[in-house]
């Protein structure tokens, strides 16, 4: 079932490395980097959650429009986190190392899971067209 269902795999990751980590953030950092780091994650969060819902539009589509929505939706997505990132330290006074560490660490977990689901849909999408 954790195979199948992306959404899944994202919480279950996500809940993973809180779980690794949540001792040594509670105990060797403020409170401050505490909360940069989980807004770090809830920006990874929402930036999967919508490359998810454009794949899910466009992976049925012809490919030069998958394509399109997919590269496309990228460059939105980093325009939308390089404005939170930048909305978030100049205005609310989030602690710069702990946003951007967690921030650059989930994006990165997600958009391996993100590759691996595009990966294995388009292998499906392929078997079933031959």
């Amino acid at each position: 079932m954790l195979k199948n269902n992306f959404v899944l795999q994202i919480i279950v990751s996500t809940f993973i490395t809180f779980f690794i980590a949540i001792y040594p953030i509670t105990h060797y950092f403020s409170l401050n980097i505490i909360i940069s780091v989980l807004l770090g994650c809830v920006i990874s969060l929402i930036n999967v959650f919508i490359g998810y819902e454009l794949i899910k539009f466009s992976i049925n589509k012809p490919n030069k429009v998958f394509f399109k929505v997919t590269i496309g939706s990228i460059g939105i997505r980093i325009i939308f986190i390089g404005l939170s990132v930048f909305i978030l330290i100049k205005f609310f006074n989030v602690n710069m190392f702990g946003l951007v560490i967690s921030l650059f660490f989930y994006y990165f977990l997600f958009m391996i899971l993100e590759i691996i689901y595009i990966n294995k849909k388009l292998l499906t999408k392929n078997i079933k067209q031959i």
